[in-house]
């Protein structure tokens, strides 16, 4: 990595690209510091000549970010906080003036100290815009991707301390719809709507402005470039974005990408993309070397603090993303069907061959490969995956996600993921905190850790009627402690490849200890482990009806564990050791509370029905034979 870059023009504004830590006010630097500084600049790291300690901004390079931030911190170990905001001001456009086509947009910014950051934008049409969006505070518009109408521009910056300003006006956005516009009423046709020759993701916020207040937007069997397309506050009708099929119209985007190919943050009433292809160019943009990881398909997010949705994603393929294929917070409704999703994350630079190598705690931030790899993440209410396919994701296939840190952690309730095939995954389908869903009628193989899972706060939850197989680690795994929790007619087996003689076929092992984890019912499954420590595994969990089950195979102790747990039933299952292991039940310690009904069968075992590791830790347990 070469120490020295370039220097850039300057006026009264200098910007810093990327995010940066800010300088600590009692930090001191001095002036014997500017001649390490100046002398690293012009070394390669590495040399003996640079020194890593003039990294002020820790972006890993001595560069030019490096001189403002010393030129800061000199100035804040002099005079203490800064508490004044900067100076903003559009110099261009006019207040009310008319615009059409391209125009130039303009920022004045100053500060005592030092602007850090100008974003300039219009105000429902970029929820999140770009900090340094241009070099110096400038940035060509074309208006066409504004809908017609009074439109207000805005421009804020902020200094080293946090401090913010903001400018805005108002202008007209003034444009003739293109010739080639709607061939049918309420249909906009995606064709090179700018008229330069291409087609890319101008014609496609073009498209969009003209849909205003609702449309279909109707693509053309062609690839798109370049597509980071936020949808416009002013679509207030339902709009539908549709190709021509997957495979077929493809929507790719820039290198380097900024955001998400296509955002929806507004409250729409309906919106629905159908029949395209979102390709993320993944290889592409990891050789472009990108700092961070957050690259998504299609993203619904509370970006201004209003729910988004309802919305449909059908027949929609998205690959090659470095992180998630679709993600929806802050939505409520949505559904996802008949899709596909595949090939995002992966390590070893960016391939995802079977996954079997696939580190599943790699570093977010490994400059290596830049990459953490989702299929679906759901972090909002009412939302439905169905009859989607989704593989070689390195990490989660489908996730139901719930944090307390979230603003927006309450709206998590109620999700229904089924019929979906998920395989050569990570992990296959599960719930790390989010409550009150149902998991049912999937196929989850070849996932590197567990079939189907809950973690966190997770609780009100149903895993019903699905299939699971190979997984390396557990096939499903209970690591959540809220409470009711449903195990039923699901087809475990040929799971711990990763782990032979551990984990097993159904492993809970999550809640009491954490305060929670009433209320566990496993019931008409089937699970068949050869590999696994234990056909099942069951603890710390109070509450637990376990019925009409079949439990075959293990390769340690038991075919069914029990331990730290209380107030169990056991009834009308069949447990076959199959001659793999002691006994057919092994009972660890501190059991509160076992009943083993009479029609419980037990067979295979080679020395007896129950082993008990700790008898004295067994209270109130009666067997029924």
């Amino acid at each position: 990595m070469r120490g020295r870059r370039a220097w850039l023009g300057v006026c009264s504004l200098l910007l810093l690209t990327g995010a940066s830590p800010a300088p600590a006010a009692g930090e001191v630097v001095t002036l014997a510091d500017f001649s390490v500084l100046r002398r690293s600049f012009h070394c390669f790291s590495g040399d003996p000549c640079y020194e890593p300690s003039a990294d002020y901004d820790e972006d890993g390079l001595v560069g030019i970010k490096d001189f403002l931030w010393f030129k800061v911190l000199f100035r804040l170990g002099s005079s203490g906080a800064d508490s004044t905001p900067p100076v903003i001001s559009i110099t261009n456009p006019a207040i009310n003036q008319v615009l059409r086509r391209t125009i130039q947009l303009s920022v004045s910014a100053t500060d005592d100290i030092g602007v850090r950051d100008v974003s300039i934008f219009v105000e429902g049409m970029e929820p999140f815009p770009h900090e340094n969006a241009v070099g110096l505070a400038q940035r060509t518009l074309d208006t066409r991707t504004i809908p017609n109408g009074v439109q207000v521009i805005r421009a804020d910056a902020r200094d080293f301390s946090g401090n913010l300003a903001s400018h805005r006006i108002a202008v007209r956005i003034d444009n003739p719809p293109p010739p080639t516009a709607g061939s049918a009423p309420g249909v906009v046709i995606l064709d090179d709507l700018n008229g330069d020759g291409r087609h890319t993701g101008e014609d496609v916020k073009i498209g969009l402005a003209l849909c205003v207040p609702g449309c279909t937007l109707r693509a053309l069997a062609r690839t798109y470039d370049d597509v980071e397309v936020a949808l416009p506050a002013g679509l207030t009708g339902a709009v539908i974005i549709e190709g021509a099929g997957m495979g077929q119209t493809v929507f790719r985007s820039p290198v380097p990408w900024g955001r998400p190919v296509f955002t929806v943050s507004y409250p729409n009433p309906l919106v629905t993309f159908r029949d395209l292809t979102i390709d993320g160019r993944k290889g592409e943009q990891v050789s472009s070397y990108v700092s961070w990881q957050s690259q998504v398909g299609i993203r619904v997010v509370n970006g201004v603090g209003l729910d988004s949705g309802p919305g449909v994603i059908e027949r929609v393929e998205i690959k090659n993303m470095l992180n998630e294929g679709i993600g929806i917070s802050g939505g409520t409704g949505w559904i996802v069907r008949h899709s596909r999703i595949h090939d995002n994350g992966c390590s070893t630079r960016f391939p995802c061959p079977s996954l079997r190598a696939v580190d599943l705690g790699a570093a977010l931030h490994d400059p290596t490969w830049q990459s953490v790899g989702y299929g679906i993440v759901v972090e909002a209410s009412d939302t439905t995956v169905h009859d989607s396919e989704i593989w070689n994701v390195n990490k989660i296939g489908i996730e139901a996600f719930d944090s307390v840190l979230l603003p927006y952690a309450e709206l998590m309730s109620g999700f229904h993921f089924h019929h979906n095939y998920v395989h050569h995954v990570g992990e296959g389908i599960g719930s790390n905190g989010g409550r009150g869903g149902r998991i049912g009628n999937n196929t989850i193989t070849f996932a590197k850790g567990y079939g189907v899972f809950c973690g966190g706060q997770a609780g009100d939850l149903v895993f019903d009627d699905n299939f699971i197989s190979d997984s390396d680690f557990a096939g499903i795994w209970v690591s959540c402690w809220g409470p009711n929790i449903t195990v039923t007619n699901n087809r475990v087996g040929n799971n711990c490849w990763g782990l032979p003689g551990g984990a097993s076929g159904l492993l809970v092992d999550a809640g009491t200890q954490f305060g929670g984890g009433d209320g566990l019912t496993v019931a008409n499954n089937l699970i068949v482990e050869p590999n696994c420590r234990s056909a099942s595994e069951i603890s710390y969990r109070d509450g637990i009806q376990i019925a009409g089950n079949e439990f075959q195979g293990g390769t340690a102790l038991g075919t069914l564990v029990l331990h730290d747990a209380s107030n169990i039933v056991l009834s009308d299952t069949h447990i076959d050791a199959d001659h793999r292991v002691p006994a057919g039940v092994f009972l660890i310690a501190n059991i509160d509370g076992l009943l083993v009904r009479s029609d419980v069968g037990i067979t295979g075992y080679t020395q007896r029905k129950f082993q008990v590791a700790d008898p004295g830790s067994l209270t109130n347990v009666v067997v029924e034979y």
